[in-house]
């Protein structure tokens, strides 16, 4: 009788063990699958939306533009970027935001699925659209509707002033 106890409590760990290896790995494939979920992918290396001119990126002229200038080698810009598209979002701006920069397109590609960056960008290697507004170094926004700047960074105000500048100056274009 005790060898019959036994040997069942054996079997009984067995499934156990294996109903924790299966439960275990089940949970994993959730998490992954619910992590996956936080994180947009990106759309194949073809399909990013990356550009070589402002009509490209941003073809509606009636709609007022957020240019971010930035380098993919300067965190500081990934940090502006990153604000800008996220006070956009969470405020439900109805304006377009596109980043420009001279990096190589590789380089901006490799950032873009990295980041899992779904805005526009445009690969500005000859610095057009840098002397089109007169940006001379990054990080560095401005917002524009069609080529009238409506607001311009400014170098001596902090993040929170500038979004501030910005805000009213949305208002004043009716868009909140």
């Amino acid at each position: 009788m005790m060898g019959l106890v036994k040997s069942k409590m054996l079997r009984l760990g067995k499934v156990e063990g294996i109903l924790k290896i299966v439960s275990s790995n089940i949970i994993q494939a959730i998490l992954l699958l619910f992590v996956m979920s936080l994180f947009p992918c990106l759309p194949a290396q073809d399909k990013l939306p990356l550009f070589h001119s402002l009509e490209e990126a941003h073809p509606d002229k009636e709609m007022p533009v957020l240019l971010i200038f930035f380098s993919t080698r300067c965190h500081v810009c990934w940090e502006d970027l990153f604000e800008m598209k996220y006070f956009i979002e969470s405020n439900n701006l109805k304006i377009g935001l596109v980043a420009v920069s001279y990096d190589r397109e590789d380089e901006l590609i490799r950032f873009m699925k990295k980041y899992c960056f779904y805005y526009p960008v445009i690969c500005d290697l000859n610095k057009k659209i840098y002397r089109r507004f007169g940006v001379q170094d990054e990080p560095f926004w401005l917002l524009s509707l069609g080529d009238k700047i409506l607001y311009r960074y400014n170098y001596f105000m902090t993040n929170e002033q500038r979004k501030e500048e910005l805000k009213k100056c949305l208002t004043k274009i009716g868009i909140k």
